[in-house]
């Protein structure tokens, strides 16, 4: 009894996640909300590979990928979550500054949206390498969208690197999806 009751709090605890999202950036625009009822899904992808980026374009994190089927007449919100081991930087002083940016993509039908558009995720800072000590980092990060039915939609995650030498890596990485239908 005591684990059921335990289990129920949980879902209970999840759903009143996805109740209300805010999101708001720092431009000053106001803050949105998203509402959401019960959980219909929860998928999880993880992995020990590492995946290291060292282009200034977005590139998908190899199995950082989930399918979802919204069915015909429905819209629901889905909420992404990212965590991993982090190291972003260089081996050059001149590269401090630098930054490592992240962003949640659904593709259907060959269109790729992001899921915060103007609003891709900084996952972690570059810092020099002193002395042969990397600098790993535990960091994570979460968006949301709404996804229209009927569709299959392909969420990614994807990261790049704000200039020419920086090395952003990855590693130990989780990825979360949610999906609930909106209200």
């Amino acid at each position: 009894m005591a684990s059921r009751d335990l289990s129920y709090r949980c879902v209970v605890g999840v759903a009143a996640t996805l109740a209300v999202v805010g999101q708001a950036t720092s431009s000053g625009m106001a803050a949105s909300t998203l509402k959401g009822g019960a959980i219909n899904g929860i998928t999880v992808v993880r992995s020990v590979e590492s995946f290291e980026a060292t282009s200034t374009v977005f590139k998908d994190i190899p199995g950082a990928v989930a399918t979802i089927n919204v069915p015909a007449g429905q819209t629901w919100i889905a909420i992404g979550r990212f965590s991993s081991e982090t190291l972003c930087g260089s081996f050059a002083a001149e590269q401090v500054g630098g930054y490592c940016p992240m962003q949640i993509v659904s593709v259907k039908d060959g269109v790729v949206t992001s899921w915060n558009p103007d609003a891709e995720y900084d996952f972690a800072a570059s810092a020099v390498e002193v002395a042969g000590v990397a600098n790993w980092k535990a960091t994570s990060f979460s968006r949301s969208t709404t996804l229209k039915g009927p569709g299959k939609y392909t969420v990614k995650v994807q990261i790049t690197v704000s200039s020419a030498g920086i090395i952003s890596t990855v590693d130990d990485w989780q990825m979360e999806i949610m999906t609930a239908p909106k209200l």
